[in-house]
């Protein structure tokens, strides 16, 4: 438990050598879990000095304004790089810090947010130190953001290309309006799909839409009116009677 008026860093400092140095020390020690593996190596007490030095030596800002980001108050600004166990631990000694004097009246009520940079930071640094005393190899924060935040990069990039070519088709609209043709049939936007193989070396394929679907209840001006007794009328009842009946 952090002592009364203890600095932040000091405070991280202590929970470092605890988790991550006397906690896996006691449980190396457990010599019927490691007959058929390696045991873990605790967080050497360099490590942990080495990360507070680079703690001490880092440019502070001149406001007083709390900072969003561990790893950009340290200047690891590459979230594809790979940290080392000693940038690990300032980073998470930076983070502690920024939680503890930035934020709190949130200690205890965080969740992850892989919107917010400093939840990244903090998970990446305590991840890639478990790491570090059990040999696994370290992950870059953005390959950590995609882990814990579960992010599918490939569908994520689709999603990107798509939501693209959204908005290139509702800037021909805004800017050309609907046109007509040589019959003076009004010319409507194509519709775009990205193919899962290309072909021709073409990733895009352009379809003409179909005309709409009278029968369609979305395509077609058709309305239908409802009267219900909200007394009654369950959510349930609605779905089986109304909806999948009609």
């Amino acid at each position: 438990e952090r002592a009364e008026g203890q600095p932040a860093v000091e405070y991280g400092c202590v929970v470092l050598r605890e988790v991550y140095g006397d906690a896996i020390a006691r449980l190396a020690a457990v010599e019927d879990m490691w007959k058929d593996r390696e045991p873990p190596t605790p967080l050497s007490s360099d490590v942990i000095a080495a990360g507070r030095a680079i703690v001490q030596g880092r440019a502070r800002g001149g406001d007083d304004q709390v900072p969003t980001s561990a790893s950009l108050a340290l200047g690891l600004s590459d979230s594809h790089a790979t940290w080392s166990a000693e940038q690990s631990a300032a980073v998470f000694l930076i983070a502690v810090e920024i939680l503890l004097d930035g934020h709190a009246d949130r200690v205890g009520k965080l969740g992850f947010d892989k919107e917010f940079p400093l939840s990244v930071d903090f998970v990446t640094a305590a991840s890639n130190l478990r790491s570090h005393c059990y040999g696994i190899e370290p992950k870059s924060s953005f390959d950590v953001k995609g882990m814990a935040g579960n992010i599918i990069h490939a569908i994520a990039t689709t999603n990107a290309i798509i939501s693209g070519l959204i908005v290139l088709e509702a800037q021909k609209l805004l800017l050309r309006g609907l046109r007509q043709d040589d019959d003076g049939a009004t010319l409507t936007p194509w519709t775009t799909f990205v193919q899962h193989n290309p072909t021709g070396g073409r990733l895009l394929q352009r379809i003409k839409p179909l005309p709409p679907n009278p029968k369609c209840y979305v395509c077609s001006k058709a309305q239908v009116v409802m009267e219900a007794d909200t007394g009654l009328m369950t959510l349930g009842r609605l779905v089986d009677d109304v909806l999948r009946k009609a």
